[in-house]
């Protein structure tokens, strides 16, 4: 007998919905990938009908491991499974934020601004949830203490090098579940850690090194997994051929263009694209590397073609996006223009709060593809409040 029907799965566990958000095909993946490593014990294999299949064949391979794993170890269903995970997801690293930005704003009337400013950040992520909770989670939780590290003055130590190994793990492991939903904390980090002039280019450099050591840590982790995955199906599947391992990029850019109506047919929907590329090429494999350069070709093409709209899409893109960073900096903004930050903080949480922008701007604007960028302007907000009432902002206001 096959080893696909060694094991038993409760089918009402397998058919319950989950409280939290999460898109229904990302669901039904999970699903199959509880149940896959139920009837394995291999992880990111994944049972679709009577078929062994591999998980995660392009995409967020973390939740495929961490939930099943969650699933098993707890006797959950997948749809619990996802609950818990989303919630240790939100709840640790929004509790650890919020008391590291409450220790390091130094006025009230900027804790009690950041307050205010918390909750519907919160709500909106929560709302948003799926997947895309995991930037705003990292950025709330790490953030504030990135910045306190900057504007300490303490000397390199052991205590560093294990928070930097830490710190790089923790930035593989969110890219495992979320494509770069930690890129912009790196960005935010390195600016403010190679401008702080307390250390010496010596000890950055070991530091960057320590970082480096615990990100290939969590990924040789997820690559003995895919390996392991690999040689359970191909002894199970003699024809088995190894999936391919990318994030799909012009899939999303091509669909974006349908932010705005237009002549092209083309609409946020990714049967657009997966239409588009068949009528192509009628033999292309979703999401390989043919399908990808060919929605990249038809990309330059309109852009070519028709800049105008591309300056059109990008230009409303850009409106929803700002009006979506006013409302969140609120009145940090104001501050901003009339104090401002050093220059070095101005730049490091631009820098981190514009890449979380990325794919409003790339896709579509969409409330759960910013709320990274949203964590980052509530906490550009509450230290723009801390510096202007710092400087006396509330003492000239009330003359």
């Amino acid at each position: 007998m096959s080893v696909l029907f060694e094991v038993t799965v409760d089918s009402s566990r397998v058919a319950q919905q989950p409280l939290t958000k999460l898109m229904p095909i990302r669901f039904q993946e999970v699903t199959e990938a509880v149940v896959g490593f139920e009837r394995t014990g291999v992880a990111l294999v994944s049972v679709r009908g009577d078929s062994l299949i591999p998980t995660a064949s392009y995409d967020d391979v973390g939740i495929f491991y961490l939930v099943p794993k969650l699933a098993t170890l707890f006797h959950l269903s997948p749809a619990s499974a996802w609950d818990l995970f989303f919630f240790l997801m939100i709840i640790p690293t929004f509790t650890i934020g919020f008391i590291g930005m409450m220790r390091m704003l130094e006025t009230h009337g900027a804790r009690l601004f950041y307050a205010v400013m918390f909750a519907p950040l919160f709500i909106t992520v929560y709302l948003s949830g799926d997947i895309y909770a995991l930037s705003p989670a990292l950025a709330v939780a790490i953030v504030p203490y990135v910045i306190q590290f900057s504007k300490s003055n303490s000397e390199p130590s052991m205590k560093h090098w294990i928070l930097f190994f830490l710190f790089g793990m923790v930035i593989m492991l969110g890219h495992s579940i979320r494509a770069h939903s930690a890129t912009a904390i790196v960005l935010t980090f390195s600016i403010l850690f190679f401008l702080k002039k307390q250390w010496q280019m010596r000890e950055k450099w070991i530091s960057l090194i320590i970082i480096v050591i615990g990100i290939l840590s969590i990924w040789l982790f997820f690559k003995a997994r895919f390996v392991e995955r690999n040689a359970y199906l191909s002894q199970q599947q003699p024809n088995y051929v190894v999936p391919p391992q990318a994030h799909p990029f012009w899939h999303s850019v091509y669909i974006g263009f349908g932010f705005l109506e237009n002549d092209y047919g083309i609409r946020y929907q990714d049967q657009i694209a997966y239409d588009k590329a068949k009528e192509i090429s009628p033999t292309v494999v979703l999401l390989n590397d043919d399908y990808e350069r060919i929605l990249r070709d038809e990309v330059f093409a309109i852009v070519k073609k028709n800049p105008l709209f591309v300056v059109r899409t990008v230009s409303a893109k850009a409106g929803v996006i700002g009006f979506y960073l006013m409302l969140f900096m609120n009145t940090g903004l104001f501050c901003a223009l009339r104090y401002g930050l050093k220059w070095q903080m101005e730049m490091a949480l631009w820098a981190g709060m514009l890449f979380n922008t990325l794919p409003g701007f790339l896709a579509v604007p969409y409330i759960p593809y910013l709320t990274g960028s949203f964590a980052f302007a509530v906490i550009y907000g509450a230290m723009q409040v801390d510096n202007a009432i710092k400087q006396g902002f509330l003492k000239k206001s009330s003359t």
